[in-house]
């Protein structure tokens, strides 16, 4: 008889094989599941659903700023169980030519520590951090890293 130890994710995790479903789930989660959006070459605001993709390409050609949502947007996005010291991954690939710098802008209740541009053939990385969830006060550090 097969006893269920524990939900995680969506898997249950039954006695007669749980170390084997342990090491799957632990795969799954330390791979994750980022897909590759391309975002606009020009200047814009992003979505909330391009930034918590996770992983984003731009190709411009000339300078650009890529703005990002505001807080109050990011920390809807997360859904309700958000927390503060959330946070998520972000890396931003720039492709573009010439003299393609890509600046990221902070959108409202966003704050931004390191540099925030993005050299031609660099990828920078981020993490989103949830500072505050507080309704009409939210916040949100993205940090480069």
């Amino acid at each position: 008889m097969a006893y269920e130890l524990a939900k995680f994710g969506g898997v249950s995790l039954q006695d007669a094989d749980a170390a084997k479903q342990l090491r799957v789930l632990s795969r799954k989660l330390k791979k994750g599941s980022r897909a590759l959006t391309v975002v606009s070459a020009t200047s814009a605001t992003l979505t909330t659903t391009q930034i918590l993709s996770g992983l984003m390409q731009t190709s411009p050609a000339g300078a650009i700023n890529l703005t990002t949502p505001t807080a109050a947007q990011l920390v809807a996005a997360e859904g309700p169980d958000v927390k503060v010291r959330d946070y998520r991954k972000l890396t931003i690939v720039q492709t573009g030519s010439n003299s393609a710098v890509v600046t990221v802008v902070a959108g409202t209740g966003v704050t931004i520590v390191g540099t925030a541009t993005i050299a031609i053939g660099v990828s920078a990385s981020f993490e989103l951090l949830v500072t505050n969830i507080t309704a009409t006060t939210e916040a949100v550090t993205l940090v480069r890293v």
